[in-house]
C-alpha cells in the first residue's frame, strides 16, 4: 500500500508550522521592545525560515516515496493530529500579552516535534539524522523560549 498522501500531509503540516512560527516570532521581534529579546525572536524566525526550505525539499523528493502499511488505529491516530493542528491553526491568533506570545510560540514548538517523529516513520532511514538534528533544534527554541519566558513574565 502506498502512503503517498500521508507524508505529504504530514509535511504539509510541518511546512505550515514553519510559516506560522515564522510569521510569530517575527511580531513578537516588532513588539519586544528590549534588544535581547528582539534578537531571540529575529534568530528564531530565520531557523524556521531554513526549516520550511528543508521540509518542502523533503516533500519534492519523497512525496512518492512508497511507506509501509499503516493500520486503521494508526492512520486514524494521525487524522486527529493533522486536524488537531488545522483547527489550531485556523483559529485567530490574538496575542495579548507576552505570556500568551511564549504560550504560542511554545505549542508550535512542541507540535513541530511531534510532526517530525511522525514523518520520519514514514521518510527512509537516510533522513533519519537529519529529522533527529531538526528535533534538537526544535527542543533547544523550547529551552531559549522556557529561558527567556522565565526571565520575562
Amino acid at each position: 500500500m502506498q502512503e503517498i498522501f500521508l507524508l505529504e500531509d504530514l509535511l504539509d503540516v510541518l511546512i505550515d508550522i514553519e510559516v506560522m512560527g515564522q510569521g510569530h516570532y517575527k511580531d513578537l521581534a516588532n513588539k519586544a521592545g528590549e534588544e535581547k529579546l528582539t534578537e531571540l525572536f529575529m534568530a528564531l524566525a530565520k531557523q524556521e525560515e531554513a526549516h520550511e526550505k528543508l521540509y518542502k525539499s523533503l516533500k519534492e523528493q519523497y512525496v512518492n516515496y512508497t511507506t509501509s502499511d499503516v493500520d486503521e488505529e494508526y492512520r486514524a491516530y494521525l487524522e486527529a493530529l493533522i486536524n488537531d493542528n488545522i483547527d489550531f491553526m485556523t483559529q485567530k491568533k490574538e496575542v495579548m500579552n507576552l505570556e500568551e506570545a511564549f504560550d504560542l510560540a511554545f505549542r508550535l514548538e512542541k507540535d513541530t516535534i511531534l510532526f517530525l517523529r511522525e514523518a520520519q516513520k514514514h521518510l527512509p532511514e537516510v533522513e533519519h539524522d537529519k529529522i533527529e538534528g531538526l528535533v534538537a533544534q526544535e527542543q533547544s527554541h523550547i529551552v531559549m523560549l522556557r529561558q527567556y519566558r522565565s526571565q520575562m513574565i
